[in-house]
């Protein structure tokens, strides 16, 4: 599956590459005579600011009777060109829940971290490919009783492709999200679903 991912980033650079051969060519801003000092600090201050993004992901939040859901995946990123970024993604997911099979109410964290591309289209389009080592650690067996804390170890791999609006450095999205890899621990006790909806914001997309 790695190389599935791979195929996948290749994929998306050369999209991101021409794209950015067709558009308007950006001119040079006019530099200013000033200290060494000062010159590195602009270039420091521009490189945090310009060519790194920053933002998070909104995971399937779900409330309702006897079941809580929420997850957050913090990002951040080299721009390698406008349209075109990668960069490390982490992922922190909880979910508790209690039913006429699950007494007490059962537990289930998620917690990973990855590697991410993400391709922007036409400024409204995003393409999103992201690859994380989870571990997933959860209270309860296939009967529902409580017993020592379960964790595993899994592999998944999301596709997705959102919308994008905002302005020119806070940007908002939702997308749709599968996971190739969903089936790729058999032994899990845990059915998930592997197709997600994610809402996000982020800063310089």
């Amino acid at each position: 599956m790695k190389k599935v991912f791979l195929f996948f980033l290749l994929a998306f650079a050369l999209v991101a590459q021409n794209v950015d051969a067709q558009s308007k060519k950006v001119t040079k801003k006019k530099t200013t005579t000033s200290s060494k000092s000062k010159g590195k600090k602009d270039d420091e201050v521009n490189f945090w600011t310009e060519k790194m993004m920053y933002g998070t992901y909104i995971n399937n939040p779900a409330l309702s009777s006897g079941f809580f859901n929420m997850a957050l995946s913090p990002m951040a990123g080299y721009k390698v060109t406008p349209y075109l970024t990668t960069g490390l993604i982490a992922n922190i997911d909880y979910s508790w829940y209690r039913s006429q099979f699950a007494q007490p109410p059962v537990n289930i964290f998620d917690l990973g971290i990855g590697a991410f591309a993400r391709v922007k289209l036409f400024n409204v389009i995003l393409l999103h490919s992201d690859y994380m080592r989870q571990n997933t650690t959860y209270d309860f067996d296939v009967s529902g009783a409580k017993v020592k804390p379960i964790k595993e170890k899994s592999t998944p791999l999301n596709l997705g492709v959102g919308y994008i609006q905002g302005n020119s450095q806070w940007k908002y999205e939702i997308g749709i999200y599968y996971n190739v890899r969903y089936n790729s621990n058999t032994n899990s006790q845990i059915t998930r679903d592997p197709f997600s909806i994610r809402a996000a914001i982020t800063y310089n997309l």
